[in-house]
């Protein structure tokens, strides 16, 4: 019933991780009805949820220093479980609003400390199983995105709210079981002086306009498929659950694509096909072929942001810490406006226009990888 080992146990955090957006993401054209909410408030929401999760990444770095992950998981956990709930049951604006920037709050927290948990075990076990983790945060989407749409659509926003509790606490459980005591390593530590490159730079708008399309795929999907088939409002977590599967799928084998294709050309593969996803999408021609869309959105994502770390650690001339720190700080300069000007786009255009500006994000961001991969190869 409980993980035994410190894998075992961070693996069950990584797949609540998950299994929050997912309930999320099946759960939002409902929740935002409920409270009165339109497209473009729904992307004041998100830039909100995205605000809080950037701004406690840095905050809980800061956390680490002075508490153990161990700790700060404790804390982290079962506040996410009482903050979904709150969520769920929003019945206003100010209440939704609220809610939403407090679980930015908290995903942020969970996302840093949960990867800084398991690099240390990777660590320790001398094997790479940070992709895997990644691939169960995915499959947790998968599972719960369905399931969540069905019942906030069929019996209310108050099955979802009465569980979450329960998944968390069960969670917390775990992590007390198994997770020992440790600080943040020295590595995982950010350097208070960031250096900007043109390689960073350039890895970081990549990996951010793929972050900001996997949330764009997480926290929108539901909304178009609901517009597109409101008969089938109770399988609207469908997108979400095909694309976080079919991103879990890949991520699985993401280290072995890495080894036989190379970083490069599997960060470029990875841009086509999530074009392409998105493309599918921008078309508007039905709910399945929507859900097709996410599915290759999925596919697409699941290896970009991974090949980019990677790139950046390897070919930068600083410490890994500090190159993967400088990368996710550009990241979140298209990350950070892209709900509000996605809500926008919803309110006086239309979905499949909003998620089309993907596709010419995503082609600019192939630009950038092949500019970065040429002066690469003039250095080598």
């Amino acid at each position: 019933m409980f993980p035994s080992t410190p894998h075992g146990a961070v693996r069950s955090v990584f797949v609540a991780f998950g299994v929050a957006l997912g309930l999320w993401s099946g759960a939002v054209p409902t929740v935002a009805a409920r409270s009165g909410i339109s497209p473009a408030e729904l992307g004041i929401g998100f830039t909100l949820f995205m605000a809080g999760n950037l701004t406690a990444m840095s905050f809980a770095g800061v956390l680490a220093r002075r508490f153990t992950l161990r700790r700060i998981l404790l804390a982290a956990l079962p506040a996410q479980g009482l903050v979904l709930p709150l969520l769920f049951l929003a019945a206003g604006r100010l209440w939704f609003m609220a809610a939403l920037t407090a679980m930015g709050v908290l995903v942020g927290i969970i996302d840093l400390i949960m990867n800084a948990e398991g690099m240390a075990v990777e660590t320790e076990k001398r094997a790479p199983i940070l992709a895997g983790l990644h691939g169960f945060a995915s499959g947790g989407i998968a599972v719960a995105a369905i399931p969540s749409s069905l019942a906030v659509t069929l019996a209310g926003p108050w099955t979802i709210a009465a569980a979450a509790p329960l998944v968390f606490g069960w969670v917390a459980l775990c992590v007390t079981r198994a997770t020992p005591e440790r600080p943040l390593r020295p590595a995982d530590g950010r350097s208070r002086r960031l250096p900007l490159t043109w390689s960073l730079v350039a890895i970081g708008l990549v990996a951010g306009i793929s972050m900001a399309g996997e949330m764009a795929a997480i926290l929108w999907s539901s909304s178009l498929l609901a517009v597109e088939a409101p008969r089938l409002a109770a399988l609207a977590g469908t997108g979400a659950a095909f694309f976080a599967g079919c991103q879990s799928s890949v991520r699985l084998v993401a280290d072995r694509l890495r080894a036989r294709l190379g970083d490069p050309l599997l960060m470029n593969l990875s841009i086509l096909v999530a074009t392409a996803g998105f493309g599918i999408v921008a078309l508007g021609a039905g709910f399945w072929t929507s859900a097709l869309g996410f599915a290759l959105i999925g596919a697409g994502t699941a290896s970009i942001v991974p090949c980019g770390f990677a790139l950046a650690a390897t070919t930068s001339s600083l410490a890994a810490s500090t190159a993967l720190a400088v990368v996710t700080l550009v990241s979140s300069l298209p990350r950070g406006p892209m709900p509000f000007v996605f809500g926008a786009i919803v309110e006086r255009y239309s979905f499949p226009l909003a998620f089309g500006l993907f596709t010419g994000l995503l082609a600019i961001a192939f630009l950038i990888a092949l500019a970065f991969q040429r002066s690469r190869r003039a250095l080598s």
